[in-house]
């Protein structure tokens, strides 16, 4: 399943402009998909970061997010030998990828619990083999955004 999704996003998107990012699925929601973006992965001194993406399937209405929001990028610190992760800033964005609120506030620190989308972003994050077995999806955020929403509707 996740292969079939990223060879389908793959194909959804036209053009990768300059700036673009590395994205690996981490997990499917009704409501949205999450990717890390492994271009971000930095050694720091309490283990590693990454920002994370989570595409909504449609614009927030209030329920599933802030009215107006189309993906939130989190940046993610994680604790590699701890098996623990925290968020430490969230920006969110509207579909023309402008941003429209942010929360530059650390998280405590949380247990990864086997099995969820934390346990799946830390092993992309922590180790290398893992993530290289999927070679991920380099393209921008808005024709990310566009191929998770072209994909959430052929479901």
């Amino acid at each position: 399943m996740r292969l079939a999704f990223c060879a389908a996003a793959a194909m959804m998107i036209a053009a990768t402009v300059a700036h673009s990012e590395n994205y690996h699925l981490v997990g499917q929601k009704p409501y949205g998909t999450m990717f890390v973006d492994a271009a971000t992965v930095k050694q720091t001194e309490g283990g590693r970061q990454a920002w994370s993406t989570f595409f909504l399937a449609k614009d927030g209405d209030g329920s599933t997010a802030t009215v107006g929001v189309a993906f939130i990028m989190t940046l993610e610190e994680y604790d590699c030998a701890g098996s623990r992760t925290r968020h430490l800033y969230l920006q969110t964005y509207n579909s023309r990828g402008d941003p429209v609120g942010q929360t530059p506030d650390p998280q405590p620190w949380q247990i990864v619990v086997p099995g969820s989308n934390a346990d799946v972003e830390s092993r992309l994050v922590c180790n290398e083999e893992f993530r290289s077995l999927d070679p991920g999806i380099k393209t921008t955020p808005l024709d990310m955004l566009r191929a998770v929403r072209t994909a959430t509707r052929s479901r």
